[in-house]
Formats: C-alpha cells, structure tokens, sequence
C-alpha cells in the first residue's frame, strides 16, 4: 500500500498498523510471516555520489500538470509535500516479515537529497488517484535504492501479519514497463487482503511505477486500481525538462 499524503483522507486500519512496525519495539506483538526465499545482498552501484544543484522552485516545476496526463486530471488541493518514494516502501509488510528487505539494515540509503511530492485525482468523481513523487540524490544512491526494490519484491512475492484479530495478506507481482527511456525502470502491483472476524475480505490493489534517470527518481503510485505506468514517461520527461537532468 502506498503511504498517501496527510490531509488528502483519514488514515486507514492498514495505515495505523503500518505506523505501529515503524517502531521496532511493536514487532514483538504481532505474528508475521513472508513468501519467498528472502533478498539476496544487491550488487553496489560504481556511480557517482555526486548530487545535481536542484532548487526547491525547480523542484516543484518538476512536477506534471494536469495536462500532462491528458483530460480529466486535477490536482488534489493541499496534497504539495515532500514524501520520498522510499517512504512508502518502508511502511510495507514485506520491510518487516522478508529477510534482507529492509533498506536500513541492508545499509541502503533511505532518504533522498531533494524531493518533492503531490498527488493528482480524476477531475469528475476523484475514483482514479496517482501519487507523483520526484527525488534527486546521486546517481549511486538512487540506483542502489531501485536495485532494492527490485530485489525485495523478487525475494518476497508475498507477506502475511496478523495484529488484533486483523489479517492483512499482500502479494507482491512485477510488472512490465515499455515506451520509457531510463537508466532503470520498475513496476509492482501490491494486492492488499484484510480480513477482520464476521466480515467479508476486502481487498485493495495498489500499483507503483518507478524510472531513474542518473539521480533523478520519479515514482507514481496508482490507487483503487489505477495503473500509473502509462503515466510514468510524461511525468519523467517534465521532470528532465525542468531539472535539466
């Protein structure tokens, strides 16, 4: 699930769990288990650690307009923050259950030098929703945290906890992503199940898109079932424009 934005909607149950694993003193009090053979050690990238000048205007220039996307887009009032595309990442089953997934103790750099973040809804009843978040660091850096990701949603195709009496199931599937010209590119598509006593599974399907170019990062995450990846290059491309990366 993808960590939206405070203001845009109240925190969910999954939300609430999310921000209880941050805190590793919470661990003990929940029952987790993952799919998979756990993440392999990724291969350090040789790039340069050398971060682009990038002012915080250009930053947000940096970010697509509604028409960029096409008809029937708007930007969520009140939604412009800075949340790193890692944020989210972090606050997923998998960090906490798959061996070797999380970024912090596998020593990947967890926070971007500059970034820049909002979130764009479908103009007429809101339904599709895509977050946009931008990051520029080094290009080792950003290259080692999409190598992560990849990593971590190979070795673990799917995570299970239990807390209270609630279940959530997510399974992890990557995607394909064409007409994109990048150093690095990524899709996954993240089906959330909860289960609470008496009542019907509900499930929800999240998918995120990411392109690296050098050190600039844009990554789009879609909700309610939105894929962002036909998205992904016109968001990437006035990201370039505006940077000049």
């Amino acid at each position: 699930m993808w960590a939206w934005p405070l203001g845009f909607e109240h925190l969910t149950i999954m939300d609430m769990i999310r921000r209880w694993l941050a805190a590793p003193v919470m661990l003990c009090t929940l029952t987790a288990g993952c799919g998979g053979g756990g993440v392999d050690p990724i291969t350090r990238s040789t790039l340069s650690n050398a971060v682009p000048p990038v002012s915080p205007l250009r930053l947000v220039d940096a970010l697509p307009e509604p028409a960029d996307f096409g008809s029937g887009w708007r930007h969520e009032t009140g939604s412009l923050g800075k949340q790193d595309y890692y944020d989210s990442f972090a606050g997923q089953v998998l960090v906490h259950t798959c061996e070797g997934a999380n970024p912090e103790k596998a020593g990947i750099p967890t926070s971007s030098k500059h970034t820049v973040s909002i979130l764009m809804v479908g103009e007429n009843d809101g339904a599709r929703v895509v977050s946009i978040r931008i990051a520029v660091d080094g290009p080792a850096a950003s290259a080692d945290r999409i190598s992560f990701l990849r990593a971590a949603y190979e070795g673990c195709g799917e995570a299970h906890i239990e807390q209270n009496g609630e279940e959530h199931d997510e399974k992890y599937e990557l995607l394909k992503v064409s007409g994109v010209k990048a150093d690095q590119t990524l899709a996954v598509k993240v089906t959330d199940t909860m289960k609470l006593p008496g009542k019907e599974p509900d499930t929800e399907v999240d998918t995120m898109a990411y392109a690296r170019v050098g050190g600039l990062v844009v990554a789009l995450a879609g909700r309610h079932g939105t894929d962002p990846r036909p998205l992904l290059a016109a968001a990437l491309a006035e990201a370039r424009r505006e940077l000049g990366l």
